[in-house]
């Protein structure tokens, strides 16, 4: 039965588990988890349900926002029955292959900056992803800084071929934190849904819609 599928979302950085409180609600009829990254507040039990999400991998669809895909594919074997990607990438930092990634010196000044004015920055961030922020929570700077080391210099491209048959990709391509070209070059040959928006939070502004990819999709496995 297609409602055996569990659902494993992780949140991108920034962020908390709460970040998919939406979507979860509306996929109730699934069960499903979420793996906390530790930004926000003192959360660091990022595997709290490890062992259970290992012993059942192949029953899972695993839904990464961002930066929580890269998560999904360096912490775990390639075994779950589906993954989707949302507003994500497989590698983030600018380099000679990946030259509209995003510049290492922009990464290196938000990790400062962090140190300096954390609301400050998680502010700015907030607003470049399209969110309106009223109450910003307590930030964990160790992790976030830890974060930003991991965009800066982990690389999953060569590992997409692999899994590419049971990726989708959900993207926009006014995205202002990932552009369509590096959407693009992250996932060539892959099934890629491009939904008209213009923030980096489509399971927020488009709750909706990315409920019924997935949903489509679980009926297809």
């Amino acid at each position: 039965m297609k409602n055996n599928y569990r659902l494993l979302f992780v949140h991108g950085w920034g962020y908390s588990s709460s970040f998919w409180q939406k979507l979860q609600n509306n996929l109730k009829e699934y069960h499903s988890e979420t793996i906390d990254l530790g930004f926000i507040g003192k959360n660091t039990d990022k595997n709290c349900n490890l062992k259970s999400i290992l012993n059942l991998q192949e029953k899972y669809i695993a839904v990464g926002h961002s930066l929580g895909f890269l998560y999904l594919l360096k912490n775990f074997s390639f075994r779950f029955k589906y993954y989707v990607a949302i507003n994500s990438f497989a590698r983030f930092s600018r380099d000679p292959t990946f030259p509209k990634g995003v510049a290492l010196r922009v990464l290196d000044r938000m990790s400062r900056g962090l140190s300096i004015d954390s609301n400050l920055i998680m502010k700015q961030f907030y607003q470049q992803c399209g969110q309106v922020v009223n109450f910003l929570p307590s930030f964990n700077i160790e992790e976030l800084q830890k974060g930003l080391e991991f965009l800066k210099f982990e690389d999953v491209r060569s590992i997409i071929p692999q899994i590419r048959n049971k990726l989708t990709v959900i993207a926009s391509k006014k995205d202002l934190v990932v552009n369509e070209t590096m959407t693009i070059q992250s996932f060539q040959e892959c099934n890629y849904l491009w939904l008209d928006d213009d923030t980096h939070i489509l399971p927020l502004s488009k709750t909706n819609a990315c409920a019924e990819i997935i949903r489509e999709l679980i009926n297809n496995v």
